[in-house]
């Protein structure tokens, strides 16, 4: 909505601004930029691009970094589930309870660890006691 109405306003206004600025400049720098146009609109054209890939490269770096920290705390919450899955297997193996303890690591990894209705951004973003 707000690039609709500087567009539009800027239809309507280009004219009037135009010959605002034409009424404001003297005529030695009108005279340089009627004589060196080219130049003038290459150089904006470079200076508009340069702004451009700076702030494309930033967002592009922002996103990057996000989506990193979440492949990391994911590769490191599969890891302490593998390491919990191990330390269990050496700790209850042959008792009464490895069973169950097995059937809570496998709740724990289908219904926490591969939680996939909620975007793993707002999964980081929570507080754990919110988990």
């Amino acid at each position: 909505l707000p690039s609709l109405l500087t567009t539009l306003a800027g239809i309507f206004y280009f004219g009037e601004v135009s010959l605002y600025l034409r009424k404001i400049l003297d005529p030695e720098a009108l005279l340089v930029l009627g004589m060196d146009e080219s130049q003038f609109m290459q150089n904006f054209q470079t200076v508009i691009g340069l702004l451009f890939s700076i702030l494309a490269g930033s967002a592009y770096s922002s996103l990057y970094a996000q989506q990193e920290s979440i492949v990391f705390a994911l590769y490191a919450e599969v890891s302490e589930a593998k390491s919990l899955l191990e330390q269990v297997t050496l700790v209850c193996q042959g008792r009464p309870m490895y069973g169950k303890t097995l059937a809570y690591i496998k709740e724990y990894v289908e219904n926490d660890l591969r939680k996939f209705e909620t975007p793993p951004a707002d999964l980081l973003a929570e507080r754990p006691t919110d988990d």
